[in-house]
């Protein structure tokens, strides 16, 4: 399958083989209640500087018993114009609405920054990450 990336940035998986990914927006289970375009995939792409920087800390890590897993990624620039553009907030189930949205109106979203109109993770440095217990692979209470 196709995911849509600049050709300076590489799979993460391909570099760190104990990395966790979880792409929430590579499923139903994230805000928009729907696979995201341009995430088809679970996997997370990002430049090679970021690797090289993510597989020391993952070392260091796992001296702890501890471990990264990454959330989101390199977010490609069909994706940004899907969240600001396209999905429908009214079009969400309500367990799903309820659970990632706070209550306010779509437009207040965008105004206060919850959601961007432009996004840093398409520059491919930037993510968001969680720590996990390396052992049973259950996420820490961040």
């Amino acid at each position: 399958m196709y995911i849509e990336k600049p050709l300076d940035i590489q799979s993460v998986a391909d570099h760190i083989i104990d990395i966790e990914i979880d792409m929430p927006y590579a499923s139903s289970n994230n805000f928009t209640s729907a696979v995201v375009p341009g995430y088809e995939a679970n996997k997370a792409f990002l430049t090679t500087a970021t690797i090289d920087k993510l597989q020391l800390i993952q070392t260091e890590l796992k001296s702890k018993d501890l471990g990264l897993k990454i959330l989101d990624a390199y977010r490609p620039d069909r994706s940004v114009k899907y969240f600001s553009n396209d999905w429908k907030i009214a079009d969400t189930d309500l367990k799903t609405k309820n659970r990632f949205f706070p209550k306010l109106k779509k437009s207040d979203l965008f105004e206060i920054g919850y959601i961007a109109t432009k996004s840093s993770h398409s520059g491919a440095s930037t993510l968001d990450l969680t720590l996990i217990d390396f052992i049973s692979k259950i996420d820490l209470d961040m």
